[in-house]
């Protein structure tokens, strides 16, 4: 038993609670069972467990004066547990020890139902009680104390009924400064069996009279039943702290000590009692920083690794208010096992996995908010009131955005909103109707609002409405849809075969995309989805980096293009990106190009090729020159692949297309050639991208053209494409329009419904259906037709994806 109280550090106040948890039951193994315990007002500690011939059937910690007891009869409990390798899981439902009531314990067995019955009572003397007696001693003075003490309870157990005089001058010199009527000294002698009563006649002084008549055998008492027998443990105690304290001083040798206090029995006996499948042998004792750690995790500090992964797992479910104290205690016994093979990889994949954070992380997470840490996960701070923190931090410190987006995390996990949380650093916005540092529209992203039978919007979380708008393009494209749902892994560990890091970065982005579109083609959605953080970047530093495929003519009037940002991203180049606003074109090219990269790393081969027949065409330049003699001469240039065309304004589709496919004078080889330009090849998807954005040499800046432009339902192409070409006929799918001036604005699309004959028009979260007039007149002032999407008619690879109805295609 300890003669010195420590005290209880925070960590060690929380494992407690959870040891001695009456309700829900409490957790550990057998093995932990068998070695710790937590006391009231003792810290948490491995038991020493020995025992004495003063009372053999019980066992007493050293360390807290616990004793433990079972009778023979009890012992039925098997060695292993029949159900389960990694032994008993025993569980204890009543409440913690109180007082110095003996206390029966049912420990059941959660995995084969096998049970024991253990009586615990703890220590009779405690430091409490020992302390103010020792206080100021020497050690061969509190030896002095003892052997006085061991004297009065060997007279009270032989039933001597002989009182003892408080005003003994030798009794009262051993305890001196203490008064031998003191409070603490008639605790103590209460414990041994006397109480102090007023002189009577001839007696000089108070005495302390015995509470019993005639002798008792201390061996053969029930346990902790009677005065008696508590008297008896109180001497089992006191017999092993004299005899530490001798073995202390060189005063007994170890044979001498092992008559007394014997400590290879008791452990033996603990271990049978609590079913342990251990060696009947004490184990090695680890060092004393980790003996919280490995009582955290109820196990003894033999334990396997498999079975410490085990039982880490089991405290994580069974207390996961508590996870961060089971993280410091793994981190600190793997580190104390510098050989373990599986260990710290096991560490880290579950930290990954189960967002898990280490006390140190959560109080630098605290402190970097400039917040209080809670207690109770019921005092925590709310969603709201952590993202209102976070928003007034990165104002005042905006170049610690990456810094406060993971402390947010980790707090909101300490409270329970980690959800919320991540719905917000997602879509900028709280479940509760907080609106985001992003901006957009402050709607409650987890009540979804309009007619049940039109598809998923999306949230828009930056500047980023033209993405939201051509990713539901691309959503209902069937066959790219198919691949996106049905042939990307959803494992990163297996999602590339790619040694590249472009290859790597590609398959990120499939899987990115595909837990997208999993999330717009539920039919009961919790809420409106939104394009990932990580999505938007990967397309966005991809559209930064992206070189056009289009024929020269074609670039020539490209619109405003993204500044430098083809470098490598830090966080807060990210939220640059994010929050400016992108040519389309470059991000249709980025799209794509990450299909292709993706696929291929996966090594889908037929993939690409079907998304090149989806997506690209070819041209093909005819060119018509005279020689120096005169001579006529016509050559053909080799096809060019084209995603998209760029065709100026001129009226109407057909007009520009005219323009685009009209004869040019152009040189050739030092001589004046007449090109003309046709189809080679056509896509199933074929896109327009419309000239609105041009470079105005005058004003020194780029501006945009409102000018009109009709366009056909159906498009016929044959007299723009090659002689003995097979002519097609596309019809409109989707129109992309933009409001507002060059390099800003707002995007959104129409799309048809190709069985109901009817437009949705998808403006970020909102989605309605819209008649013909919105979509093929224009509106007037700076709204207008920015991308025209066409399909070939009979390819079938379009569906639109309404949530109430599942999937709708043509």
């Amino acid at each position: 038993m300890r003669i010195d109280a420590p005290s209880q550090t925070t960590s060690q106040s929380k494992t407690s609670a959870i040891l001695d948890a009456p309700n829900p039951a409490l957790f550990g193994s057998s093995e932990w069972q068998a070695e710790y315990f937590a006391d009231p007002g003792s810290r948490l500690h491995a038991h020493e467990w020995v025992s004495t011939d003063t009372y053999q059937e019980c066992t007493v910690c050293v360390e807290c004066g616990i004793h433990v007891s079972v009778a023979q009869s009890e012992l039925v409990i098997a060695p292993r547990c029949p159900s389960s390798a990694s032994g008993h899981h025993l569980h204890r439902f009543d409440a913690p020890l109180q007082n110095s009531q003996p206390r029966v314990s049912t420990l059941a067995c959660c995995q084969c139902g096998e049970s024991v019955s253990v009586l615990w009572l703890p220590a009779l003397l405690p430091s409490s009680f020992i302390d103010p007696l020792f206080k100021g001693k020497s050690p061969q003075q509190r030896i002095s104390i003892l052997e006085a003490l061991l004297q009065f309870a060997g007279g009270f157990l032989a039933g001597n009924t002989r009182p003892i005089n408080s005003r003994n001058a030798k009794l009262m010199e051993k305890l001196s400064p203490t008064s031998t009527t003191s409070q603490v000294f008639q605790d103590v002698m209460a414990v041994l069996g006397f109480e102090l009563r007023a002189p009577g006649e001839a007696m000089a002084g108070p005495h302390y009279h015995p509470i019993l008549s005639g002798p008792i055998d201390p061996t053969n008492v029930p346990f902790g039943s009677t005065l008696r027998s508590s008297v008896a443990l109180a001497s089992q105690e006191l017999v092993v702290l004299e005899a530490y304290l001798k073995r202390g001083m060189g005063l007994f040798t170890e044979a001498e000590f092992g008559k007394l206090v014997k400590s290879v029995q008791a452990p033996r006996t603990i271990y049978r009692l609590f079913g342990a499948s251990v060696a009947y042998s004490t184990p090695d004792s680890p060092p004393s920083h980790l003996k919280e750690h490995y009582a955290c995790l109820g196990c003894l500090s033999t334990v396997s690794d498999e079975k410490l992964k085990w039982s880490f797992l089991r405290c994580l479910e069974d207390m996961p208010t508590e996870k961060s104290l089971y993280l410091d205690a793994i981190i600190a016994i793997a580190n104390a096992r510098p050989t373990s093979p599986t260990l710290p990889e096991f560490i880290a994949l579950e930290r990954t996995s189960r967002n898990l954070h280490t006390s140190e992380d959560v109080r630098a997470s605290f402190s970097l908010l400039h917040l209080q840490p809670t207690g109770a996960r019921e005092d925590a701070y709310s969603a709201q009131v952590l993202v209102g923190v976070f928003q007034a931090r990165a104002e005042e410190s905006p170049g610690m955005l990456d810094e406060l987006r993971g402390a947010l995390r980790v707090v909101a996990a300490v409270g329970g909103c980690e959800d919320a949380i991540e719905v917000y650093l997602e879509t900028g916005f709280v479940p509760g109707g907080v609106g985001g540092v992003a901006g957009g529209d402050a709607m409650d992203v987890a009540c979804l609002t309009g007619d049940p039978d039109l598809p998923l919007g999306l949230q828009n979380f930056g500047n980023i409405c033209y993405l939201n708008a051509l990713i539901q393009f691309y959503l209902t494209i069937k066959p790219l849809r198919e691949w996106v749902l049905h042939r990307v892994p959803d494992s990163p560990n297996t999602s590339s075969g790619s040694s590249t890091r472009d290859g790597r970065n590609a398959v990120t982005f499939l899987r990115h995309l595909k837990h997208l579109f999993v999330q717009l083609s539920q039919t009961q959605p919790l809420r409106t989805p939104a394009v990932s953080r990580d999505l938007a970047v990967c397309l966005l530093s991809g559209a930064a980096a992206a070189s056009s495929p289009v024929s020269a003519a074609s670039e020539a009037g490209n619109p405003v293009m993204l500044e430098d940002s083809a470098k490598a991203l830090s966080r807060s180049g990210e939220d640059l990106l994010l929050n400016a606003q992108q040519d389309v074109g470059e991000f249709m090219i980025a799209f794509v190009d990450l299909m292709e990269k993706g696929y291929g790393a996966l090594d889908e081969k037929g993939v690409v090729q079907q998304i090149k027949r989806l997506f690209f065409g070819k041209t093909v330049q005819h060119l018509e020159y005279r020689d120096a003699r005169g001579s006529h001469h016509t050559t053909d240039k080799e096809d060019e692949e084209f995603l998209y065309l760029l065709i100026a304004l001129r009226g109407d589709l057909y007009a520009s297309l005219d323009e685009y496919f009209a004869p040019t004078e152009v040189e050739y080889e030092g001589k004046q050639a007449m090109r003309t330009v046709r189809f080679h090849t056509l896509p199933a998807i074929l896109t327009f991208q419309l000239q609105r954005v041009q470079y105005d040499t005058a004003l020194g800046c780029a501006v945009k053209s409102n000018a009109h432009l009709s366009f056909p339902d159906e498009l016929q192409l044959s007299r723009y494409t090659i002689a003995g070409g097979s002519p097609k006929t596309y019809r409109l799918h989707a129109v992309l329009q933009h409001e507002g001036q060059a390099g800003f604005g707002h995007y959104r699309v129409f799309i048809r419904d190709q069985i109901a004959k009817g437009w949705y028009l998808y403006d970020d979260a909102r989605v309605s259906k819209a008649m013909d007039a919105e979509v093929y007149e224009e509106m007037g002032g700076d709204r207008g037709a920015f991308c025209l999407m066409y399909v070939e008619v009979g390819s079938e690879v379009v569906e639109t994806l309404v949530r109430g109805k599942g999937v709708i295609g043509n």
